[in-house]
């Protein structure tokens, strides 16, 4: 079993993925001091995504990047990246800020059918299509993680971006997004095709 490592947790209403860029804007006391440790110290926190009172058991780490803004009452806007995927193991409330036992997940090396990859990314470039979105095909040229990198602009849910967080296979991955485009695409492009009914002659069917 893999070492357990002690890291700050910041648990937020959303879902983190390995390689996502996300902007934060941190105001409370308690992840003020936590934003400086891992500065000071070049350190990651943990994201964790919570639902109502309910802590996920699966979270990604982040690394603060650069510093966007401080204010001065020293709330900060920063740019942070995801980087591990971990298990939450024991909660600890000695600090300011809750810290955590984990776990790093590594994913199981399943073999990728080339077919599968193949689909994901054309559902994926016809879903930015639909909705007027830059295609870059060079986006897709690296392999590693590519579900990750597609998951984070698939229109995913909470619950949905979980569930592609806590999948340990890159292969297994993709044929979860494959299936759920099967279903997406189509609702999306129902609801464009209504939309331009109603703009062009205020009826529809």
């Amino acid at each position: 079993m893999a070492k357990a490592e002690r890291i700050p947790l910041f648990p937020l209403g959303l879902v983190l993925f390995p390689q996502e860029v996300l902007p934060l804007h941190i105001f409370e006391d308690r992840y003020k001091k936590m934003i400086s440790y891992c500065l000071a110290e070049d350190a990651p926190f943990g994201l964790v995504g919570v639902d109502g009172e309910q802590l996920a058991q699966v979270g990604c780490t982040a690394r603060v990047r650069r510093v966007i803004r401080e204010y001065e009452d020293q709330t900060l806007d920063i740019e942070t990246v995801g980087e591990m995927r971990f298990r939450v193991g024991s909660l600890h409330d000695d600090l300011p800020y809750t810290t955590a036992e984990v776990i790093e997940i590594k994913d199981r090396d399943d073999p990728i059918a080339l077919p599968q990859r193949e689909r994901l990314v054309a559902q994926h470039m016809k879903l930015l299509e639909l909705l007027g979105e830059t295609i870059r095909p060079n986006a897709y040229t690296e392999e590693h993680l590519l579900s990750f990198r597609i998951a984070a602009s698939a229109g995913l849910d909470l619950s949905q971006r979980q569930k592609v967080l806590e999948i340990d296979s890159e292969a297994a991955r993709i044929i979860h997004l494959v299936d759920y485009f099967q279903d997406f695409i189509p609702r999306v492009q129902s609801l464009k095709q209504r939309r331009e009914r109603i703009q062009s002659n205020g009826h529809f069917d």
